[in-house]
């Protein structure tokens, strides 16, 4: 794993933290025309990030808000939901900024 390789710590660094940044933003874009090719491993590459830091790097808050377009029950939600988890886990102070948004995004999941 790359991530294990580099250490996490490596996302603290501009560079590697907008490279890290651009490529999750191109792999879990459900709009783009690569979406059904590769959101799925983005999502895995973005959970194995997430599990593998100890705290939320600014790239990973950067990237926050993308998680609820795949939170949509036209995606695949549930492969996000650890996503979502790991978020609530490290990222405690989101919370307050975000609480609607998690709450709507899991209303409409289960179909409220």
């Amino acid at each position: 794993n790359l991530i294990q390789a580099i250490g996490t710590s490596a996302l603290e660094n501009p560079k590697v933290g907008e490279l890290a940044l651009s490529l999750l933003q191109f792999t879990t874009n459900p709009k783009g025309q690569q979406a059904l090719n590769m959101l799925e491993d983005g999502v895995e590459l973005w959970l194995s990030i997430l599990r593998a830091t100890p705290s939320l790097a600014p790239v990973l808050v950067d990237l926050y808000p993308r998680l609820f377009e795949i939170l949509h029950p036209d995606m695949e939600p549930m492969k996000a939901l650890p996503i979502l988890e790991a978020y609530v886990l490290l990222g405690t102070h989101l919370i307050p900024q975000f609480g609607t948004k998690i709450v709507d995004s899991l209303d409409k999941i289960i179909g409220r």
